[in-house]
């Protein structure tokens, strides 16, 4: 885990690549749902693997076609990823 509330040096980041991603909050309200998925659903880079708090369930809703067999997560039947990280200086 990185500490966000405070500085970091450069120095001690772990190694890269990282995995950042993103979940959703308890309560959390979105139309797509009929209630709140909460934690477990997050949103990682294509094909990054989930947490252990990942909602299984949810892997092939709507333009989902994550595959955890194949190691294929978080991309659209077109390859199109759910996430994308860009980078900045």
């Amino acid at each position: 885990l990185l500490p966000m509330h405070e500085g970091l040096a450069k120095n001690a980041l772990p190694s890269a690549p990282f995995d950042p991603f993103i979940y959703a909050t308890e309560h959390s309200r979105n139309p797509y749902f009929a209630s709140s998925p909460g934690r477990g659903l997050e949103i990682h880079s294509k094909n990054q693997s989930p947490s252990a708090a990942v909602d299984s369930s949810l892997w092939g809703s709507f333009d989902d076609v994550s595959n955890p067999s194949a190691s294929s997560y978080y991309q659209t039947g077109n390859g199109l990823p759910w996430a994308i990280i860009v980078p900045y200086n």
